[in-house]
């Protein structure tokens, strides 16, 4: 039985297993196992109880099934009585990435496939009535606190002076990483069911940390996304992905976080959008948690209006007949090419003589732009997958910006994978690291400390493209990064010789 990080290990009190009859494939037998739980101080309501299938062996064991029952129902009841539930098969280690694994096996759900399936037979103690989880307690979760706590947070909450009240909001609108006095931790803990009330002290990356798998009991939870509440559809937009990877650890269908991801999908129609393309990826390529997403996406649709509801028809049966006409046609094939130059050579041929619409819009943006392709700058990427980089211009004569716009077409891949891989991209470049990598491709990394001269100050406003307007800048950046790439013996050879200075510097800082 584990709740979170706390595993609860069993003793069991003998029994024996034997074949059945023969040619069943069957394994009789019964295990007795006493956990020492006081249903009524200590089971959380998150509780389950993981049962695994393992393969002895002399030097590793290795996990052939294992399934997962939550103790306590959606209802709130305590779960009496047999079960006999379907366990999930262990993939091999090239079916699927280690992440995935490591989500599957904390589902709830029961193998959907019977008939071949292994299934296990456990019964528990059985009672005279329904055992329901207290009421008072349930409350207490909905509103941030427990029933015991609860008390205690008002009473602390009605004895706070103004002074220290003042003291207490000046400490959580401290940077994270100032170090707190010993008064001031005194003060946090003392109070800290008022800190469980304002999540305002919670940083936006800890409270996507709360999140994850470690963190199963439903007033952490609330906590974090009551943080996510005060964010901005374009923050929301920016995390959407992972808060939908994060629906897979919540025990239950109807959680905090799912109510916040079908209110602002409601509210915006662009997270609607993405809410919607993503879910129906999630129900596609998930079994363990189709039934969860499948609920999320009918409570969205029942609710998102008719007018978005003929639209995700539309852009359905557009998606169906473009499959079924095949837009591109089986000759459509792009040879190996390590320079990639006749690779793009041939999709501009074969998008020449290609029927395409002179117009089309994009399925996955409200945007309400069309475009028209520009074959002469489609190409072939260095990727294994060989996508396509399709390049389009703004064909709307009322819209403002005249930008082109690219899109990658990949097939036979997860996109997620790469959508993930460019918000660490993006995210890498506003932090120190990206700092100091862009300041050594500029070439002022080390003349920072020296300006000892008007020639410094001119060379830094040069490589900073001091005046000069944000694509110019942007464009000025990419050239040096790609003088990097041409030379890049020379760029190793100067990054190896400034390591050895600094750690020459470091050696003589220290003997001083």
């Amino acid at each position: 039985v584990i709740c979170g990080k706390q595993p609860q290990t069993p003793n069991s009190k003998g029994g024996s297993y034997h074949d059945n009859t023969a040619g069943t494939g069957c394994l009789e037998g019964k295990v007795q196992l006493e956990f020492g739980i006081i249903y009524k101080v200590s089971l959380p309501r998150e509780a389950s109880l993981r049962l695994f299938v393992h393969l002895l062996a002399k030097t590793k064991n290795r996990l052939l099934y294992y399934v997962n029952l939550l103790l306590i129902d959606h209802r709130s009841l305590l779960r009496q009585g047999e079960f006999i539930l379907h366990m999930w098969k262990m993939p091999e280690k090239s079916e699927e990435s280690s992440s995935s694994i490591n989500a599957d096996k904390l589902t709830s759900a029961t193998n959907p496939d019977k008939a071949s399936s292994m299934a296990i037979a456990i019964l528990l103690d059985k009672y005279c009535y329904p055992v329901v989880l207290p009421k008072s307690r349930e409350v207490g979760r909905d509103c941030g606190v427990g029933n015991d706590e609860g008390d205690a947070g008002e009473r602390s909450q009605r004895e706070m002076p103004n002074h220290l009240k003042k003291q207490f909001e000046a400490i959580l609108s401290t940077d994270p990483l100032h170090p707190l006095s010993p008064e001031d931790k005194e003060l946090l803990w003392h109070f800290r069911h008022e800190c469980m009330r304002d999540p305002s002290g919670l940083d936006v990356g800890l409270a996507m940390q709360l999140l994850d798998c470690h963190y199963s009991d439903a007033q952490v939870r609330s906590m974090a996304v009551r943080k996510l509440e005060t964010l901005e559809d374009d923050d929301v937009l920016r995390y959407l992905l992972q808060l939908v990877q994060a629906v897979k650890f919540e025990p239950y269908h109807d959680s905090a976080l799912v109510r916040f991801l079908l209110k602002r999908a409601l509210r915006s129609k662009r997270i609607g959008h993405f809410l919607f393309w993503f879910l129906r990826s999630e129900i596609a390529q998930s079994m363990h948690y189709q039934q969860r997403y499948a609920v999320l996406l009918e409570a969205y649709l029942r609710g998102c209006g008719e007018n978005m509801l003929q639209d995700f028809r539309k852009q359905l049966r557009q998606k169906l007949e473009t499959l079924q006409s095949s837009g591109l046609p089986e000759s459509f094939r792009v040879p190996y090419d390590p320079g990639l130059r006749a690779g793009a050579l041939l999709v501009r041929a074969k998008l020449t003589h290609t029927h395409t619409p002179a117009a089309i819009r994009p399925t996955l943006t409200q945007n309400r732009f069309f475009l028209c392709m520009q074959i002469e700058q489609c190409k072939v990427m260095a990727s294994k997958k060989k996508p396509l980089w399709l390049q389009f211009k703004r064909a709307d004569p009322t819209t403002l910006s005249k930008d082109p716009i690219g899109i990658i077409f990949k097939d036979g891949d997860d996109l997620r994978q790469d959508m993930l891989i460019l918000q660490a991209v993006k995210r890498f470049l506003y932090s120190c690291g990206g700092y100091c990598v862009a300041t050594y491709v500029l070439g002022i990394g080390d003349r920072m400390p020296q300006l000892t001269s008007k020639e410094d100050i001119e060379y830094i406003r040069e490589a900073l493209t001091v005046g000069r307007s944000e694509d110019e800048a942007q464009r000025h950046l990419l050239d040096q990064i790609e003088i990097c790439r041409e030379k890049g013996w020379m760029v190793q050879i100067n990054w190896f010789v400034h390591l050895v200075l600094g750690i020459k510097q470091g050696v003589e800082k220290r003997s001083t």
